[in-house]
């Protein structure tokens, strides 16, 4: 875990104050570089409270500044990742089973009181519309330990859930029966639970991998969830994800238009079987980009990146700059670094691996033993430097 800096930045009282009162719909934010974006969005959390969705045009840069929140975080607990049920697009309607099972496993989070901070997501995820909670609920069979239920009831359901039967458990929507232990693959899950009964009561439920058949956690209930993708269409009625989420969500976004538009580009190229027996109806299944572009005035935004337009509108500029690309020259990395700290900068070196780090502490006492810099056992996506706060980040 990095202890974030921002909360000490001059302006961080104004813009978390400014959001809290609502004084201002729009915020922009200019100025911030590399991984100074996840660290503010990250300090804002517990003056804010409440959710937050973090919007970017394509899956790379959502995948790293969810990295960069779960490494300030310390904890990947309250944040949550949403990605296309898709390998590449949804053009190409090739599904992803671990993507379905994590973009289910937020859906159900966020049905749940105890909502996530953070949420991080982007463009081709948003194209497609979800369940309602509602929906969630009922497609949901919660198992309790101690409960009694009847082992044929349960095969009935997971019949009607479109769960097969298979001699072993190896992936989602499957399930095995053997005796008076059932075996269930779901979709809320990354690792399939064993269900032992004791006649017709729940006498224990363990979660186990599928290649050692090994438990790993023994938990005191577990939910089964089919797949709730467009494709194993149950007659529900589907939604925008900007619907599913809470109303007083904050969104954060670098450029809502960009967004918006590869929204509508992925909505366009898309096309179904057209087969009067197959045939799909697009809109009812996928999101627009002007549907998404309506909806996201519905929240409060921050927005990375934009000129200020509106003077009503508040504008907070940083002054960062990105980590120079060193090209590992250790010679003029150890330069930089003096003349940031003759500046009164505080410089980081931050690394996952802590053989990197003996070997930049072992070059840094050969090129310069009184360079002064401070070592962290965790690293952020891109190194910055902040004027402002008089600090360096340097990612390997």
């Amino acid at each position: 875990m990095i202890t974030n800096p921002y909360p000490a930045h001059p302006h961080f009282s104004g813009l978390t104050g400014s959001l809290r009162t609502g004084n201002a719909r729009v915020q922009y934010l200019e100025g911030l570089t590399g991984s100074s974006r996840s660290a503010l969005v990250h300090a804002c959390l517990d003056e804010l409270k409440g959710p937050h969705l973090i919007l970017f045009q394509d899956k790379e840069e959502a995948a790293y500044f969810y990295t960069d929140l779960v490494t300030l975080e310390g904890s990947p607990e309250r944040t949550l990742f949403f990605p296309s049920s898709y390998k590449r697009s949804v053009q190409y309607q090739q599904t992803d089973e671990a993507n379905i099972i994590t973009r289910t496993q937020t859906l159900r989070r966020l049905s749940e009181r105890r909502v996530a901070s953070f949420i991080i997501s982007y463009a081709e995820a948003m194209v497609e519309s979800v369940v309602t909670k509602q929906q969630l609920g009922k497609t949901t069979l919660e198992v309790k330990q101690g409960e009694k239920i009847d082992m044929a009831f349960l095969e009935e359901i997971l019949q009607t859930y479109d769960f097969h039967l298979v001699d072993f458990v190896y992936e989602p929507g499957q399930y095995s029966i053997r005796g008076g232990i059932a075996d269930v693959f779901s979709y809320a899950s990354s690792h399939p639970c064993r269900i032992d009964f004791f006649d017709d009561e729940v006498d224990s439920i363990r979660i186990f991998d599928t290649d050692s058949q090994r438990s790993l956690e023994t938990v005191k209930k577990v939910n089964i969830i089919p797949n709730i993708q467009w494709e194993h269409e149950m007659g529900e009625k589907r939604i925008s994800f900007l619907d599913y989420i809470p109303s007083g969500t904050t969104l954060w976004m670098d450029n809502p238009e960009l967004i918006t538009d590869q929204i509508q580009l992925l909505y366009d190229r898309t096309e179904f079987d057209t087969d009067p027996e197959h045939a799909i109806d697009k809109a009812r299944y996928l999101i627009n980009g002007k549907e998404i572009r309506q909806q996201l005035g519905n929240f409060r935004q921050v927005l990375f990146g934009i000129a200020h337009k509106q003077k009503e509108q508040g504008t907070w500029s940083f002054n960062t700059s990105p980590q120079p690309p060193f090209q590992k020259n250790f010679e003029l990395l150890t330069s930089h670094m003096n003349e940031c700290a003759a500046k009164g900068f505080i410089n980081y070196i931050t690394s996952d691996s802590e053989k990197q780090l003996e070997r930049l502490r072992s070059i840094f006492n050969e090129t310069d033993p009184e360079l002064p810099y401070h070592v962290l056992s965790r690293t952020l996506h891109e190194g910055f430097m902040d004027q402002d706060l008089k600090i360096s980040f340097y990612t390997d």
